[in-house]
Order: C-alpha cells, then structure tokens, then sequence
C-alpha cells in the first residue's frame, strides 16, 4: 500500500537523519558510496544465484505444506504496473539502508564481527517479512537476505545491494 511504501522512507530518512546529524558521520560509515565494476559485478552475481533458488525452494516449501512468494507475486500483478516498479525500487533502497548497511556496521563496531551483524540483519529481516508474504514465503526470500547480507560484507557497499535488490524485485514483481 501507499502507506507501506510512505513508512519505509520515513524509517529510510529518520536513518540517515541519524547517521549525518546525531552520530554526525559520513554516510560512508553505512555503505553508501559509488558503485564500482566488482560491484556491480558482484550485485549481479547475487541476483543471478538468488533468482536460480526460487526454481527449487517453490517446489520444496510446497511439498512441507509451507505457502511461498507465488501468491504475493500474483496479487502484485494485479496492481498498476507504475504502483509495482514503485514498491520495488522503494523495497530495494529502503530495506537496504534498514537491513544492511546501518544495522551490520554498527552491531559490527559493537562485537567485531561483520557476520554477527549480518545474522542479526536476516533474522529481522525474515521476521519483517512474514506479514506480507507467510513464514514458506519468508523462508524463500532468506535465500534473498542472506546473500545481499554476504554481498554487504564483502564488498562494503550499500549501492551494490540496492541494484541488486532492485533487479531481483522488479524480475519477480513485474
């Protein structure tokens, strides 16, 4: 709904509002910078291996009586084409601000361990998931979070998971 993709910004914004005037840092210091080749190279190698699980996890969720991301995509597809590339794009740059960037470096600067981090971000990030898409759905789409997570902490670079995001949403939803 608008209000979703309304409520997304304001967290999106209220974090970088955090980051630039209470913690008064760069927003360097939550991934954000300019993409390079290996990034780019990188963000497509995550949508590439992420989009091949769903051919295996559908079948396999189904078969445990779970629900998956099928019935969410399909009622997307019944929304206005402009509405869906809305959701995608604010899903991809909001929830990579949310999930990544901001909540992996700085669990990271508190325990040492960037992976720590990106085990605390999936977690929240599956859970955060549910309501819209069911526990099968969210299991399916933690394939998803868990490779956007390592991708954060291999390459540093919120922009890399955003095309990334970005390029995985508008494939299933549209």
């Amino acid at each position: 709904s608008i209000r979703d993709i309304v409520v997304k910004w304001a967290f999106a914004v209220a974090i970088v509002t955090v980051v630039v005037h209470v913690e008064q840092r760069s927003l360097l210091s939550i991934g954000v910078t300019w993409p390079g080749w290996g990034d780019i190279g990188a963000a497509g190698l995550v949508f590439v291996l992420g989009a091949v699980s769903y051919p295996f996890t559908t079948p396999l969720l189904s078969s445990l009586g779970f629900e998956t991301t099928v019935g969410g995509i399909e009622q997307l597809a019944t929304y206005p084409i402009l509405f869906v590339l809305s959701l995608a794009l604010t899903a991809a740059v909001t929830e990579e601000l949310l999930y990544r960037g901001f909540p992996i470096e700085r669990i990271a600067e508190r325990t040492g361990s960037a992976v720590f981090g990106a085990g605390v971000s999936v977690f929240f990030f599956i859970i955060f998931h549910i309501p819209y898409w069911g526990v099968g759905g969210a299991l399916q789409i933690s394939v998803n979070a868990v490779l956007l997570s390592l991708l954060y902490v291999w390459r540093r670079n919120v922009v890399a998971c955003i095309i990334s995001h970005g390029i995985t949403d508008i494939y299933a939803f549209i």
